[in-house]
């Protein structure tokens, strides 16, 4: 497959990178600044994502594309829905249908036991206030469009190897649904782009 990768140099954005090549796929990773991409057999190309213009070429032709932009800080910040409405015209533009954005579980609550509901969740929406606001918008904006597309929703994502061995859930929070690997999201994310249960769905996932 052809993958495009957008937020390629973050955390989660390596691991996407480096797990697609390691499985054969032809991997485009689109980049603000050049010589941070640790694979070099991705296809690197700087480009600004907020400009559909100007990342129309990177999503021609793609088998998928998949966005692990996050917040840059804890700060007001609209990076997630702008770049996501960007990716978005330029994929409506080329035909390419299929896209996968990396999201975040905190903001959600459906299903959530009484401590992580009531207790948890609130500190950690004080803290992260703006970054899930953005979140969210960039979701809204995701589900209303007209593509194929799947949101994974993480909750705290740590440094840990791939394990494979992950909890998901389709439109529904996980119980005790705490932390997960980013190499364990990266997976997640090529999976479910051949996954027809993934399709215009929300897929929340935990180790």
């Amino acid at each position: 497959m052809k993958i495009t990768v957008f937020g390629a140099t973050g955390g989660v954005g390596q691991q996407v990178v480096t797990q697609a090549a390691d499985a054969g796929h032809a991997v485009t990773a689109v980049v603000r600044t050049t010589g941070k991409l640790l694979d070099s057999r991705a296809t690197e190309v700087r480009a600004d994502v907020l400009d559909p213009a100007a990342i129309v070429d990177t999503v021609n032709g793609a088998d998928a594309v998949i966005s692990a932009i996050g917040p840059r800080d804890n700060g007001p910040s609209t990076v997630c829905v702008d770049s996501a409405r960007s990716i978005m015209k330029a994929m409506e533009a080329t035909g390419t249908t299929r896209f996968v954005m990396v999201s975040a579980l905190g903001f959600h609550t459906d299903g959530d036991g009484p401590v992580l509901k009531f207790v948890l969740k609130p500190i950690v929406k004080r803290i992260l206030r703006h970054a899930f606001a953005d979140m969210a918008m960039a979701e809204q904006a995701v589900q209303a469009s007209n593509l194929n597309w799947t949101l994974l929703r993480p909750p705290r994502l740590l440094d840990k190897p791939r394990t494979g061995n992950y909890r998901t859930a389709i439109n529904r929070t996980l119980p005790r649904g705490l932390t997960v690997a980013r190499a364990d999201v990266a997976d997640c994310a090529l999976r479910v782009i051949d996954e027809p249960k993934a399709s215009r769905a929300a897929i929340a996932l935990a180790n």
